[in-house]
């Protein structure tokens, strides 16, 4: 019937675009008239083409990655989490957490449902990585900084540059703390060597997307895996998305031992919030539904 002919046209959508999205890539590499904007040029042309069909048809695309079930089991779970889990159980340096930052980055992550084309999708993802990137980085610099600073008046006090293997010379060294130092003249130059990677990054990203409460994200993934280039993801973008994958499989199946918890101690909290969640959800649609002329809500059945 029409609900099963429209089933099986969205269980075919993805294979349909990714085999017409691949047919005028080639096109525009026999083309003459294309082929000399080269390789770069013509993955451009692909990427244009992409974002215009998909926004065009994002909506209706968007209806055969969609898994509600996925969807509502993922943002329960955070909601719960959110009430209990901290950084520290993610092991995330108290330097390295700033809820102002946790907010501009929570923002650009929930515009992710607002956008259509799987490009611009990965786009709200990649500035929302960048966000806390930015904010590792100058939490770290200014960490190191301030250990260089104590290093450098510890040295004048003694009158000599210590490197680090503890011989004096005037070379210099590298510390513990990653911060490079050279003499040059009286002076000791600081080189900072030291920037965030992903043992910083990830877990500061899990708790983004942990306290963003962002709708449909597992579908959003999904949509993205099945209608976006695969050679777009093979970069910078790419390693931002695999780290929103990373992420939402992480809480989704996060158990008390892998933050630290007692696996009966979690369970148990976890099962009072999505408790009290229940009864919040509950409250708040018996506040919508509609009410008789008398404003008493009628009963359900």
């Amino acid at each position: 019937d029409a609900r099963d002919a429209k089933l099986a046209a969205l269980r075919a959508l993805p294979r349909r675009c990714a085999t017409f999205f691949d047919a005028a890539e080639s096109h525009f590499e026999q083309s003459p008239a294309w082929r000399r904007l080269g390789q770069v040029g013509i993955a451009s042309a692909r990427h244009a083409l992409e974002k215009y069909v998909m926004g065009k048809i994002g909506d209706w695309a968007f209806e055969s990655s969609r898994d509600d079930a996925k969807d509502a089991a993922l943002r329960a779970k955070c909601r719960a989490l959110a009430t209990f889990v901290t950084p520290r159980h993610l092991d995330i340096k108290p330097s390295l957490c700033n809820e102002v930052v946790v907010h501009i980055a929570k923002d650009e992550l929930l515009r992710m449902d607002r956008c259509r084309a799987p490009s611009d999708k990965v786009d709200c993802v990649v500035k929302c990585a960048s966000v806390i990137f930015s904010a590792l980085n100058l939490a770290r610099a200014g960490a190191a900084t301030s250990s260089s600073s104590t290093s450098s008046s510890e040295r004048n006090d003694a009158g000599t540059t210590t490197t680090a293997n503890g011989e004096d010379g005037e070379n210099g060294g590298t510390s513990s703390t990653g911060v490079s130092t050279k003499s040059k003249g009286d002076a000791p130059v600081v080189i900072h060597e030291s920037r965030a990677g992903a043992d910083d990054f990830l877990p500061a990203f899990i708790y983004v997307v942990l306290h963003a409460d962002a709708p449909r994200l597992a579908s959003n993934c999904a949509y993205v895996q099945d209608f976006h280039n695969p050679a777009s993801l093979m970069s910078k973008n790419g390693y931002c998305f695999v780290n929103l994958q990373s992420a939402v499989e992480f809480l989704l199946h996060l158990e008390g031992n892998q933050i630290g918890m007692d696996d009966a101690e979690f369970d148990q909290k976890l099962a009072d919030a999505m408790e009290a969640q229940r009864h919040t959800d509950a409250s708040a649609a018996s506040r919508t539904r509609p009410r008789n002329g008398n404003g008493v809500v009628p009963p359900q059945y």
